[in-house]
């Protein structure tokens, strides 16, 4: 590991790999994107619950490197 890094730095990141979500998109678009009504239904419910997760996935990677970053010392006036 990097110098200054720590475990709780690493997990951090780590959540913050939740965000890619391309992937994702389509391999729901593989399974569910066949025309049929009920799975375009299921489709949509897909991509709401990917975008969604990986909203918070952003939001709690934020969340956990602002707690767990050393913080910089503030220059003295």
């Amino acid at each position: 590991m990097p110098d200054g890094a720590t475990w709780a730095s690493l997990a951090s990141v780590a959540v913050l790999g939740g965000i890619g979500f391309t992937v994702s998109l389509f391999i729901s678009n593989l399974s569910f994107g066949t025309g049929d009504p009920i799975l375009s239904i299921l489709l949509n419910d897909a991509k709401l619950g990917i975008l969604v997760a990986s909203l918070l996935a952003g939001i709690l990677g934020w969340a956990l490197l602002h707690f767990t970053l050393p913080k910089e010392a503030q220059p003295q006036e």
